[in-house]
């Protein structure tokens, strides 16, 4: 099967990626109540996989959410340095990286 990556290429570049933080927040929710009592979190690693580790997080943090998974250390500094001021005592980021 021969692919014509230029074409590929071409076509991905015009892609648009649209997500909800609304529902996001509500699946959050959800699978919180299901887990409860244990706590739930949220993987906002990659920049919550582009979709924007801060605004992700902010969203989350208002819900209620306080556990937060990111795969390097730079990550949770970063993540936490952009929500200054509004990062609750009580919540956490969580590093992946197993070195």
């Amino acid at each position: 099967m021969r692919t014509d990556v230029g074409n590929m290429q071409a076509h991905l570049a015009s892609a648009l990626l649209t997500f909800d933080l609304g529902a996001l927040v509500a699946n959050w929710h959800l699978l919180a109540a299901r887990v409860a009592p244990a706590r739930c979190g949220a993987v906002v690693k990659a920049k919550a996989y582009g979709l924007d580790a801060s605004a992700v997080a902010r969203a989350l943090l208002k819900a209620g959410c306080r556990e937060f998974f990111v795969a390097l250390v730079q990550e949770g500094v970063d993540l936490m340095e952009s929500l200054r001021g509004e990062w609750p005592a009580d919540a956490r980021a969580h590093v992946l990286d197993g070195q």
